[in-house]
C-alpha cells in the first residue's frame, strides 16, 4: 500500500481577491471546489454568486445564483452542485470556457437553515449535508431524504457542542469511497453507504479544527478556525505531524477569520478564504 508522505513545510505565495466590479455586496467566500481539470470554483454567498478562477486564481466570469449560497462540490467532471439558502439543490454544468448554466434544481425533501449547516459532500450518487440538529442528511440527487445518520460513533448525537457557523466538516477521499466527518475534538470515516468504519480520536489539538480538505494523495489537512495550524492525517486516520501555519501567514498577510479552504491539486497550494473576499495562498512543500 502507498504511504503517503506528509508536509515538512509551507510558505506564504501571495493574496488574492475574489471580489469583481459589478458585486453589490462585500464577497464572502464560503465554499470551494476544485473541477478534475484544476479549474477552481469559489462560492460567494454574499453575492449569489459562483465565481469561476483561471490559472493565476482570477475571477474570469461567474453565475448567478437565486439566493444566497453555501457549499459547493464537484459531480461529475462537468458539472457541480450548489446548496442554496432556501432549501434547494442547483446543478450547474460546466463546460469549458462557456458560461455556466444550471440544468436541473430540485427541493430538498426536509429542507434546512443555513446558519445550521456545517458541510456538503457529493458521494457516491448522492447528497451529504450536515446540520446541526439532524446530523448528517443523505439526499437522492432528486432531492429525496435516504438516510439520515443522527449519531456518532460513540451512540451520541453529533455536534453535542454548537459548531462554528462558518465550518466546514465534512470531505470524501479522492475516489469517494470514504467520508470524513469533524465532530468535536475527533473525527469519524465513513464508507460510501454511511456506515462507521473507523473514530480517530484529535489527540494533537492547538484550537479546535472547522475545517477539512483532501489532497490529491488522500492527505487529510484538518484546519482551525484562526488557521493557525494545520493537523495531516493519512487516509485511514493516522496522525503524520502538523505545520505551524500562523507564523508564515502573519508575517505577510493580514488576516482575519477563516470562512473556506481548498487544496489545490493542481499547484500543490492551500486556499485559505478569509473574510472580506481575500483568500491566501500557501505553497506546501514535502
Amino acid at each position: 500500500m502507498h504511504k503517503t508522505k506528509p508536509f515538512s513545510d509551507v510558505k506564504f505565495l501571495k493574496e488574492i481577491h475574489m471580489g469583481v466590479d459589478s458585486d453589490q455586496r462585500t464577497c464572502s467566500v464560503k465554499s470551494m471546489c476544485q473541477m478534475e481539470d484544476g479549474t477552481i470554483l469559489v462560492l460567494d454567498r454574499k453575492n449569489r454568486r459562483l465565481k469561476r478562477l483561471d490559472d493565476k486564481y482570477k475571477v474570469v466570469d461567474f453565475y448567478e445564483c437565486k439566493h444566497e449560497s453555501v457549499y459547493v462540490d464537484v459531480v461529475s467532471s462537468s458539472q457541480v452542485v450548489v446548496l442554496i439558502d432556501d432549501g434547494a439543490l442547483q446543478f450547474i454544468h460546466i463546460n469549458g470556457h462557456e458560461p455556466m448554466v444550471c440544468k436541473k434544481e430540485v427541493r430538498l425533501e426536509r429542507g434546512y437553515r443555513h446558519h445550521k449547516c456545517v458541510g456538503m459532500v457529493y458521494c457516491n450518487n448522492q447528497i451529504w449535508i450536515c446540520t446541526e440538529h439532524e446530523g448528517i442528511c443523505i439526499y437522492n440527487l432528486s432531492g429525496l431524504l435516504m438516510k439520515t445518520i443522527a449519531k456518532d460513533s460513540r451512540g451520541e448525537r453529533y455536534w453535542s457542542h454548537l459548531p462554528n457557523p462558518f465550518s466546514s466538516l465534512m470531505a470524501t477521499n479522492n475516489d469517494k469511497t470514504r467520508v470524513y466527518v469533524m465532530n468535536d475534538n475527533f473525527f469519524d470515516i465513513l464508507d460510501k453507504y454511511g456506515s462507521i468504519l473507523r473514530t480517530v480520536k484529535e489527540l494533537i489539538i492547538f484550537h479546535q479544527c472547522n475545517f477539512i480538505t483532501v489532497t490529491d494523495d488522500d492527505l487529510l489537512l484538518l484546519l482551525d478556525y484562526e488557521c493557525r495550524f494545520v493537523n495531516m492525517y493519512d487516509v485511514a486516520g493516522s496522525y503524520l505531524g502538523t505545520l505551524d501555519v500562523g507564523k508564515e501567514m502573519s508575517s505577510h498577510s493580514e488576516y482575519t477569520r477563516v470562512f473556506s479552504v481548498l487544496y489545490d491539486r493542481k499547484n500543490c497550494c492551500l486556499i485559505v478564504g478569509h473574510y472580506p473576499e481575500k483568500c491566501s495562498v500557501l505553497q506546501l512543500n514535502r
